[in-house]
C-alpha cells in the first residue's frame, strides 16, 4: 500500500498464520484524514515478504486482530469487531461486523462465539455460527 507523502503510519498489531502476517494499520494524513485496516503480508520468502493487498475500515483505530480459520477478528475500538475473510489471503474483504455498543480493546475467540472488553466495563459477546449469512452480527450478551 502507497504512503502519500505528509503521511505518518503504524502498525497496531499482528498476528501469523502459516506463511502470512496480518497486520493491523493506521494512516493518518497531515489534516487529519484517517485510514485503518489489515494488510496481509505473504512470508513464503521470510527474507522478502511481500505485501499482497490490504482491507481497509474507517474511522476507527483497531486495536487487536486475532486470526482463527478463514477469518481474522479485528477489536475496532468504537467500531466494535470487524471480521475479515482470509479465503484468500492476499485479496482480504470486510464481511461482517458486530457492534460493542462501547469501545472494543480486546478480543478472544472460543468456539463459536467472540468476547470482547469494552470501555464501559461490559463484556460483549458475538455469535459467529451465522456468519456466512449475515454483514451485521448482533450482540448475544452484554454485561
Amino acid at each position: 500500500m502507497p504512503k502519500p507523502y505528509g503521511y505518518q503510519s503504524s502498525i497496531i498489531g499482528v498476528a501469523v498464520k502459516d506463511n502470512w502476517a496480518f497486520a493491523i494499520f493506521n494512516i493518518v494524513g497531515a489534516v487529519g484524514a484517517e485510514i485503518n485496516g489489515v494488510l496481509p503480508v505473504n512470508l513464503t520468502d521470510p527474507y522478502s515478504p511481500t505485501l499482497t493487498g490490504w482491507v481497509a475500515f474507517v474511522p476507527y483505530l483497531p486495536f487487536e486482530i486475532k486470526v482463527e480459520g478463514d477469518y481474522a477478528y479485528v477489536a475496532d475500538t468504537a467500531g466494535g469487531l470487524e471480521i475479515i475473510d482470509l479465503t484468500d489471503p492476499s485479496r482480504p474483504s470486510r464481511v461482517a461486523y458486530c457492534d460493542t455498543a462501547g469501545i472494543a480493546s480486546g478480543l478472544a475467540i472460543i468456539g463459536e462465539r467472540v468476547y470482547m472488553a469494552t470501555n464501559t466495563g461490559g463484556l460483549a459477546v458475538c455469535d459467529i455460527r451465522f456468519l456466512a449469512n449475515k454483514m451485521y452480527l448482533p450482540i448475544v450478551m452484554y454485561k
